[in-house]
């Protein structure tokens, strides 16, 4: 079984970008570190609570991959290339 992790990879499927590297290990350690409180301290499991923070980490690091999707194409749209050195004289 291979773990497949073009969702980590950017427009051009070339590389992984850093931002979706760290949002995706943010949501790892948040679901490792539950577990840990639960398992470790004995506190007890509030779903509603977990929810809510995995949501809200999940919201935060989609509207940031988003937005900066969206800079990407309109750089590309414009003739600019955003950070690969494309359009640079």
């Amino acid at each position: 079984m291979s773990l497949n992790l073009n969702f980590l990879k950017g427009v051009n499927n070339d590389h992984v970008e850093l931002g979706r590297l760290v949002w995706a290990l943010t949501c790892f350690s948040f679901i490792i570190f539950q577990g840990l409180a639960i398992w470790c301290n004995r506190q007890p499991f509030s779903p509603t609570d977990f929810g809510i923070g995995a949501a809200g980490i999940l919201a935060a690091g989609g509207a940031g991959v988003a937005l900066k999707e969206t800079a990407v194409a309109k750089a590309k749209a414009a003739g600019e290339g955003l950070g690969s050195g494309e359009g640079v004289p």
